[in-house]
């Protein structure tokens, strides 16, 4: 492929419109001239600026390489940055596992509580009525006066 020394220009990196017509006139870099303009062919720039020669085909795969790399990077962050929120919501979540296992042992020993408290208030509940029960004979007895009591 042939370029005008423009659009070599525009494809080699570090070259400066002087240094490239020093070169031609030189001798340095061969070209053609067809209808009084000048022509460098691809072949002639690749050898004489090696890598910074990019043409237009090579600057696009590059810049596709380029655009790759930098999704596989962003990717990665992003990876990353999950990996440790799942991390962290795991951490949360094994603590309030531990919290609820906590907290129904707290509510095991209150109903455990409950129950002994309301076993004693049944118990005496019943030793009230059991009271209640033996009042009235003694009341009989007050009301037969003392004498009564005696001989009985």
């Amino acid at each position: 492929m042939k370029y005008s020394p423009t659009e070599a220009l525009k494809l080699l990196d570090g070259i400066t419109r002087k240094r490239l017509y020093e070169m031609m006139k030189n001798g340095e870099l061969s070209y053609t001239s067809e209808n009084n303009k000048r022509f460098l062919d691809a072949s002639e720039l690749a050898r004489v600026f090696n890598e910074k020669f990019r043409p237009q085909e090579t600057k696009e795969i590059l810049l596709d390489t380029e655009k790759k790399q930098n999704d596989t990077f962003e990717i990665h962050i992003e990876n990353r940055l999950l990996k440790q929120q799942i991390e962290e919501l795991q951490k949360r979540i094994s603590d309030k596992d531990r919290e609820n296992e906590r907290l129904w042992e707290n509510l095991d020993k209150e109903a455990e509580e409950r129950r002994k408290l309301t076993d004693t208030l049944s118990k005496q509940t019943l030793m009230l009525e059991d009271m209640r029960m033996k009042q009235p004979e003694k009341l009989a007895e007050r009301r037969k006066g003392f004498f009564a009591r005696l001989v009985s």
